[in-house]
């Protein structure tokens, strides 16, 4: 019983010894052998494919159209230039005739009587003002200040009472107002704009700045 204990422990030392490669180079065949193999992580590469990033985008506002068809003729041409795969994207605007008002002093029935109130209304640092002649040879009217509403330009006229004793609130109707937006890419929008417009006479502006004009 006690030889078979001890060679039974002596076998199993020589299998141990030949499993940690005591008696040469181990055999493969084993799984972390083989899996070691099929890894091979000096053969690994890690590819990255470049960003594309968004193109910067630009709005231009077209005006000065004399008529809502013009804008329309302009927005059909344009379409058709630029092709059907392009990402310009155009759009119209029409902007209604809207009630304006504005302090004023008009019935000035003389250019020397526009003159003198001009002189007047300066000497008391009020600035921006806008002549407009009713007639060949008058009457004129000064306006001298816009306001959004009937209200605040009354209460404009209770606050310039003393200084602005003839004047009045005067409503005035806008004109329609055609404008086209055109939008896209910097680039391609900066280079060919112009090339595409021709001598068209229109006035070109961020639409930003249009909106903020408005």
């Amino acid at each position: 019983m006690r030889t078979a204990f001890l060679l039974l422990v002596l076998a199993n030392l020589l299998f141990l010894s030949w499993t940690l490669g005591y008696f040469g180079e181990r055999p493969s065949g084993r799984e972390p052998q083989r899996l070691i193999e099929q890894l091979r992580p000096e053969s690994i590469r890690v590819v990255s494919s470049p960003v594309q990033l968004p193109l910067p985008v630009v709005c231009k506002r077209l005006t000065g159209f004399a008529s809502p068809v013009a804008a329309e003729a302009l927005k059909s041409e344009l379409e058709t230039a630029l092709g059907k795969s392009s990402s310009w994207k155009l759009s119209l605007n029409n902007e209604a005739p809207a009630t304006e008002y504005w302090v004023g002093i008009s019935a000035l029935a003389t250019s020397a009587l526009l003159e003198k109130k001009k002189g007047e209304l300066i000497a008391a640092k009020f600035t921006g003002l806008t002549v407009v002649e009713e007639g060949k040879d008058g009457p004129y009217t000064i306006l001298i200040s816009r306001f959004p509403d009937e209200a605040a330009s009354k209460r404009f006229l209770e606050a310039q009472s003393k200084t602005l004793r003839t004047a009045r609130m005067i409503t005035r109707e806008s004109e329609a107002k055609f404008s086209l937006d055109v939008s896209g890419p910097v680039a391609e929008v900066e280079k060919r704009l112009k090339e595409l417009l021709g001598t068209r006479a229109l006035i070109i502006q961020a639409c930003d700045a249009g909106d903020n004009a408005s």
